[in-house]
């Protein structure tokens, strides 16, 4: 006798089709009004009637939903609240579907999305307790709403007013505004991650990278918010916008994140977009931030892009921080990067030459336009990083408690700025 589980994907109300897990073969059948109407979940899943069905070897409707998932700790933690084998990924999918990366809403049986808007009080104190339980129970555990984001961090799916510095959990079908993260468990070996990743965040878009809206708090411990760029309000009612991360473009499993991120696979991405020539040049950026701020973790899974009904649009960027602060003291330049430039994979063999190589590859511009580009950024983000210290360091007196950064979070924000980014803008001259 068949084993057979079925859930029912939506976006936004709307019927996108079944997804089914037959004695471990899954398959997906699109709706037929979705056919019509709709537009393709990825180029894995194209939009046709028939249905589309995994082989032994080739996993393309496992892969694409298994990357709404979380990773590795976080995926653990959430199999146990859940009472589900980790290794059971539809029953993840089943159990945690209501909210996911994305727009995508999978839910069983007669379930139907309901178009609402429930809100419950996130206390500080709540939260900080939650934090406390790090890494023994998940974030969301306690949380009114089941919910799956991918990622290998702890994450939070939540309703946040920045004026008030309001915390609200979705409740339901409602949709969440930001993802929140706390800093990183491992305090000794990775101290301070929120306000590393907020004043990367904040230096990229001092550099011209599109970036959503940022911000950090201390309940007392430091969590950092992000705004959530795959929701928008229209009409006073927030939707959800549909996107695929790098890995689920390029039709790759989760795992394929850091070893596919090559030059040659963003070159790849930038040719599956609407504006292919525009999309590379802002790829091209986001490879030089990373290697100016030290960025050495960025990866497929750290690029999403919008699908719409004509093609896909690269999304703003996110998971921007230094990983090279926690490596081994002074140390950093010898590390090796995620993304070889030009086939040079370590940090202090790269050149303004390498550099101009991989412009070149990209076929992002003239060399003379791309060589005063890459030394105008480098000036940006040295100067930025410099005046967002300062501006960080002038007001924190009079911040409240919510806003105040501790001494440790301002030595470790130092020395960002003159180890890894000092260094690496020097490339510049």
């Amino acid at each position: 006798m068949d084993n057979i589980r079925v859930l029912n994907a939506y976006i936004n109300q709307w019927p996108v089709g079944a997804l089914k897990d037959t004695n471990g073969v899954w398959s997906f059948e699109y709706a037929q009004s979705w056919v019509r109407e709709g537009f393709p979940l990825s180029p894995a899943l194209p939009l046709q009637t028939e249905i589309l069905i995994d082989g032994s070897t080739y996993r393309q409707v496992q892969n694409f939903f298994d990357n709404l998932l979380p990773e590795e700790t976080a995926r653990r933690l959430m199999a146990a609240d859940a009472g589900i084998d980790v290794a059971d990924r539809f029953g993840l999918i089943e159990y945690y579907g209501a909210e996911s990366a994305g727009a995508i809403t999978l839910l069983s049986g007669d379930e139907a999305p309901i178009q609402n808007c429930e809100l419950q009080l996130l206390d500080l104190d709540m939260l900080s307790a939650r934090i406390k339980q790090l890494p023994k129970a998940a974030l969301t555990k306690g949380a009114p709403k089941r919910m799956s984001l991918a990622g290998a961090q702890h994450k939070l799916a939540i309703c946040f007013e920045s004026e008030t510095s309001v915390l609200n959990e979705p409740i339901g079908e409602t949709a969440s505004t930001h993802i929140l993260k706390p800093d990183h468990n491992d305090t000794v070996n990775y101290p301070h991650s929120v306000m590393n990743e907020w004043f990367v965040m904040k230096l990229a878009g001092l550099a011209g990278l599109g970036v959503p809206s940022v911000h950090y708090l201390h309940v007392p411990e430091a969590v950092y918010l992000i705004e959530r760029f795959d929701r928008s309000l229209e009409n006073g009612v927030l939707i959800r916008n549909h996107i695929l991360d790098g890995c689920q473009m390029l039709m790759l499993p989760p795992g394929s994140k850091y070893r596919d991120c090559t030059v040659e696979n963003l070159i790849k991405l930038g040719s599956m977009c609407n504006e292919p020539a525009v999309t590379r040049k802002k790829l091209f950026n986001w490879l030089v931030f990373n290697f100016l701020t030290g960025n050495g973790g960025a990866h497929l899974k750290n690029l999403s892009f919008f699908a719409v009904a004509d093609g896909y649009i690269l999304a703003p960027h996110y998971d921007l921080l230094n990983t090279s602060c926690y490596g081994t003291s002074n140390q950093w330049m010898r590390e090796k990067m995620v993304t070889a430039l030009d086939d040079v994979g370590i940090y202090q063999e790269v050149t303004l030459k390498t550099l101009l190589d991989v412009a070149t590859q990209m076929k992002v511009g003239a060399a003379k336009n791309i060589e005063k580009d890459l030394r105008a950024m480098c000036q940006k983000v040295m100067k930025g990083a410099e005046s967002l210290y300062k501006e960080l360091d002038d007001v924190n007196e009079e911040q409240s408690d919510l806003m105040k950064l501790t001494p440790g979070e301002f030595r470790q924000l130092r020395s960002i700025i003159y180890g890894p980014i000092k260094e690496a803008c020097e490339i510049g001259g």
